[in-house]
């Protein structure tokens, strides 16, 4: 507990706003607020908002957004050469199988039981992953901007109710 309190106030600058003043006469909102100046230290505090905020970003970028995304476009690809394959099926452009794999002549055609066993090419794996970046990078602003509006509007009654 000695360590922490000898950390304190060079740690105090990073959470907590450093100058304070006295109350305005009359304040145009939030009277019963504590008031602060601007300073040196300020940017300290500002440090931490700035690297708090790219965390959450990161989070819910790597953590919600592109798991949701690579899962939502790998699924509609897997779909999308499914109805290909059963379309080229039923235009007489399938191949037939013998139970096998392969394709009557001794050879594997990469058809196992009517399914498609290709992967993904290279070229809709980089649509994919730039879809993916995009989505996500969207993503942050469908969580930040919701919650600073209602932020900014829970502090707007709060001072009209207490003013």
């Amino acid at each position: 507990m000695d360590t922490y309190q000898k950390l304190l106030p060079y740690l105090s600058p990073f959470y907590t706003l450093q100058y304070p003043t006295t109350t305005p006469e009359h304040p145009d909102s939030f009277p019963d607020s504590w008031y602060y100046n601007a300073g040196k230290l300020d940017i300290c505090i500002v440090i931490s908002m700035i690297a708090v905020m790219a965390i959450l970003r990161d989070a819910f970028r790597l953590g919600f957004f592109e798991p949701l995304a690579r899962c939502k476009l790998y699924r509609d690809l897997r779909r999308k050469r499914e109805k290909v394959m059963v379309a080229s099926k039923a235009n007489g452009h399938g191949k037939s199988l013998n139970g096998n794999g392969h394709n009557g002549n001794g050879h594997a055609n990469g058809h196992a039981n009517g399914c498609t066993t290709h992967s993904p090419t290279t070229k809709e794996i980089r649509l994919i992953e730039r879809s993916v970046m995009r989505f996500a990078e969207q993503g942050w602003s469908v969580i930040y901007y919701p919650l600073q509006w209602a932020f900014g509007l829970v502090c707007s009654i709060y001072s009209r109710i207490f003013k």
